[in-house]
């Protein structure tokens, strides 16, 4: 039993000298947190991406309001998200029970303050439902949120919004609707 022993010690004094595939195991080291990182940078490109397309389409949206041409054409909620998808290239709006929007006049701009907020303090997401096109002259709030899932966890605990784990991408433009 004693010689099986020191046969062991010598083997493992030789593993220890032997320089043969320390690359592979450097790699094997390096390669989990190496691959996350990539993933997260591209969910976080792609997160950035798809937040200036939903900036363009609200933004695109929102002229249609403030110009009067909603309201002449009597645009229903379905028409105006038809609009948001349509200029998002696809990218968002695969899933449509994810979008949301809401269109809603104000008295004045010192009202906008009082904009109910979109996640309350347990982190329920309440989604926009108000959709009023307003009339001539008011005070407008186009508010557009896409509730993007994350896909890499331990970005997801930094960056989540929501208690079920996603990210609310929001864009909102305010104006006064045109005197149309």
């Amino acid at each position: 039993m004693k010689a099986y022993g020191q046969r062991f010690v010598r083997r493992l004094r030789g593993f220890s000298k032997d320089n043969r595939g320390v690359t592979a195991v450097e790699f094997a080291m390096i390669a989990m947190p190496f691959f996350i990182l990539i993933s997260a940078i591209l969910e976080l490109g792609v997160i950035f991406f798809a937040g200036q397309l939903l900036d363009n389409a609200t933004f695109d949206a929102a002229r249609m309001v403030r110009t009067g041409q909603a309201q002449v054409s009597s645009m229903s909620k379905s028409k105006i998200e038809d609009l948001i998808c349509d200029r998002m290239s696809g990218l968002l709006c695969t899933d449509r029970d994810r979008l949301f929007v809401e269109v809603k006049n104000y008295p004045s701009f010192k009202d906008l303050a009082s904009a109910p907020p979109l996640v309350d303090s347990n982190k329920k997401f309440q989604p926009p439902t108000t959709f009023n096109l307003g009339s001539r002259s008011s005070v407008m709030m186009v508010r557009v949120v896409y509730k993007w899932p994350m896909v890499t966890n331990w970005i997801k605990d930094a960056m989540q919004d929501t208690a079920d784990g996603d990210r609310l991408i929001i864009s909102t433009a305010i104006f006064r609707n045109e005197p149309y």
